[in-house]
């Protein structure tokens, strides 16, 4: 049976941490996707495709889709413009919160440089400096030809600001991203993959339809939403086509995929 892979990057940038891939690196893995004859889906083409049972089966072309963490800056600057290069179309999960308070801050002071921290303290920047690790609303608008956008809830439940309730906290980003996107999302990616009945039942209630967590595990063709898994990728073409490999089916995920 036949597999839609999922896989996500955090940064686009030249250093050596676990949660960044190099620029070069990742136009190598974006031009080998290519290469394969993936086809790049959106959010909402994802879940159609996934939802449409059998017709992977009967059909040659291969699907991917590509996702993106956090809404850093380095996305906009690196990323994107490999994006386009190449034509691929990828999903963006943002912290609204995140970009509500970088936009205000490049209002009141526009000149603010980026700043590429290490990944923990890029986060610790969100409190005091968040316009120079993440992007603007003006930037998103800037990537909606071939970016879709999901939520990653308004605070990431790691406020620096006002801690909220689950259900005001994701009611305040599905209202800011139809705000400043003009979209209506109904994707959520759960912050750290820590979620329970409880919050699923209110998420759907608030039109949340399909949801994403980094866990190991395939995404075969059914209306099944509830979890949706992907892949870290790696500063590694390797990686990426030992994965490409084993996740293409049933058969070879079950002989494999150990060694993921």
């Amino acid at each position: 049976m036949k597999t839609i892979p999922i896989i996500s990057y955090q940064h686009i940038r030249d250093r050596a941490e676990s949660q960044s891939v190099s620029v070069a690196e990742f136009e190598k893995q974006i031009a080998y996707i290519k290469k394969k004859g993936y086809e790049f889906l959106s959010l909402d083409e994802y879940v159609t495709l996934k939802c449409n049972t059998g017709s992977l089966e009967s059909s040659k072309k291969k699907y991917i889709l590509v996702i993106f963490e956090g809404g850093w800056r380095d996305f906009y600057t690196n990323a994107m413009p490999i994006l386009r290069q190449y034509n691929a179309k990828a999903a963006l999960f943002i912290a609204t919160e995140w970009i509500d308070e970088a936009s205000k801050q490049a209002i009141s002071n526009p000149n603010i440089s980026s700043s590429e921290f290490p990944h923990d303290e890029s986060m610790m920047a969100l409190k005091e400096n968040p316009r120079s690790v993440v992007c603007t609303w003006e930037e998103l608008r800037h990537t909606q030809d071939i970016i879709s956008f999901g939520s990653m809830t308004h605070t990431y439940q790691l406020s620096n600001y006002v801690i909220k309730p689950w259900h005001e906290d994701l009611q305040l980003s599905k209202d800011l991203i139809v705000q400043h996107l003009g979209i209506q999302t109904t994707h959520l990616l759960w912050p750290r993959g820590e979620y329970d009945a409880t919050l699923l039942r209110t998420a759907k209630k608030m039109g949340f339809k399909a949801f994403y967590l980094k866990q190991h595990g395939l995404n075969f063709q059914d209306s099944y939403l509830d979890e949706n898994t992907y892949y870290a990728m790696c500063n590694s073409l390797s990686y990426l086509k030992k994965f490409l490999f084993i996740c293409a089916n049933a058969l070879r995920y079950k002989l494999f995929g150990v060694f993921l």
